[in-house]
């Protein structure tokens, strides 16, 4: 119906109210009495719509009312199919949204904007003890008052931790926060109290055990060192026993790593201990050293920002470097860069060498103790496997990151990031 049929109504109207007051003399009586008719039929026709609305708006009872009144009501209707046509899409999608997330292999949780629970698994209800009809809606912070998953819930970015469960102090949970959408993060939880205890049985016995080795390797070494000078043996006495002598020095590096390693992953690091380096002074040490023990003859091109300094504890920033150079040259043939200077806001030492490269599938398992790339085994070259492990622990222990990625030719780039840092100024 054309919008201005109401008012073309009201037109015709007054004329035909106008023409029979012109006919009977009373023009203003009769003007009078049509307004007042109109009036009171657009009030009854807006009762019986207040009503019918007040009802429920039922289809099947709808007021026979036309003009604006019937367009109207014709609106409504409309918009109620399509409020149970949304209704309905929307119920199918919420099953099939809770039936994704039934299927999740973890606990869950969903949460909103403000942090509030939205859903939570039967399972995760379980594991922590809420109730999943009275604990909607509750910030989740009520219920895990623990400094470190505040900070991780206000990072932008996916992010996993451990922590204690609030319920069972005995207790470890693997917390994984991802983003479902702009408004909506899904928090995964896991068990990993048995996980944590094996974690510190294998570290136990490797420390223990490196620790019992240790003493007597020194002593068979020491032996078959003073064996192999003994001029009298036979020359096939002899290569057994500088055989034997090689492999007992690859068996006390061995054990000197895992020593180190063992160290660091126990290691309470206090504020305290947290020293200003140099790290110029730093590398030039490092370099000098590593020198002593192999002659890379200028292989190494270093370009540092001798101003930047950072807080650490000097001997594992000194392990990082030295483990990281060492690696680059056994690997590499080539120049090997290190840099030290600010990119994007962080302080990083880059290590970049030309070398044999690793595969996208070894770079993140390289920090694994024992684990060697495969491209290393192919080329036959000798190591423990430790190396990267240190690094990687040593960098945590310092409040850093460490990433591996190509080169832009060939070969690999270590970066070890710290976002705190020092600009000296003279």
């Amino acid at each position: 119906m054309n919008k201005n049929t109401e008012k073309t109504r009201l037109i015709l109207f007054l004329f035909i109210a106008l023409v029979i007051s012109l006919l009977t003399g009373y023009i203003w009586q009769t003007l009078l009495l049509t307004l007042v008719i109109y009036i009171i039929w657009i009030l009854s026709n807006l009762s019986e719509l207040e009503n019918w609305l007040y009802k429920g708006s039922n289809i099947d009872k709808i007021p026979y009312l036309f003009g604006t009144y019937g367009v109207i009501i014709a609106n409504i209707i409309k918009l109620k199919n399509q409020q149970k046509r949304s209704k309905k899409s929307y119920q199918k999608l919420m099953v099939r949204f809770n039936e994704v997330l039934r299927s999740f292999p973890y606990p869950t949780i969903v949460l909103n904007a403000n942090n509030e629970m939205q859903w939570i698994s039967k399972s995760a209800a379980k594991i922590l003890g809420l109730n999943r009809k009275k604990d909607i809606g509750i910030r989740i912070s009520n219920i895990f008052r623990n400094s470190k998953f505040k900070e991780m819930l206000c990072k932008a970015d996916l992010s996993e931790f451990q922590m204690q469960s609030p319920s069972d102090n005995n207790m470890i949970l693997a917390v994984a926060i991802s983003k479902l959408s702009k408004d909506t993060r899904i928090l995964s939880i896991r068990d990993v109290s048995d996980r944590r205890k094996l974690e510190k049985l294998r570290k136990t016995f490797i420390a223990n055990a490196s620790h019992e080795l240790r003493t007597p390797l020194t002593i068979i070494n020491g032996y078959l060192e003073m064996i192999e000078k003994n001029n009298d043996l036979s020359d096939d006495a002899k290569s057994m026993v500088s055989n034997a002598y090689q492999h007992s020095k690859h068996m006390n590096i061995l054990i000197a790593d895992l020593l180190t390693l063992s160290s660091l992953e126990n290691n309470d690091l206090q504020i305290s201990k947290f020293k200003l380096i140099n790290v110029q002074s730093l590398i030039t040490e490092v370099l000098d050293n590593i020198n002593n023990i192999r002659d890379f003859k200028n292989r190494v091109k270093v370009e540092i920002n001798d101003k930047l300094t950072i807080k650490g504890v000097y001997s594992q920033v000194y392990g990082i470097a030295f483990n990281l150079i060492e690696n680059a040259l056994k690997y590499s043939n080539d120049i090997v860069k290190v840099n030290w200077h600010i990119i994007d806001g962080l302080a990083i030492l880059q290590v970049i060498d030309k070398g044999i490269g690793v595969d996208d599938e070894d770079k993140i398992r390289l920090v694994e103790p024992f684990y060697r790339s495969r491209r290393a085994r192919l080329n036959q070259i000798q190591g423990t496997g430790l190396g990267l492990s240190i690094v990687n622990q040593a960098v945590i222990n310092n409040n850093g990151k460490f990433s591996i990625e190509d080169n832009d030719v060939d070969g690999t780039i270590f970066n070890i990031s710290f976002d705190k840092y020092t600009l000296i100024v003279n």
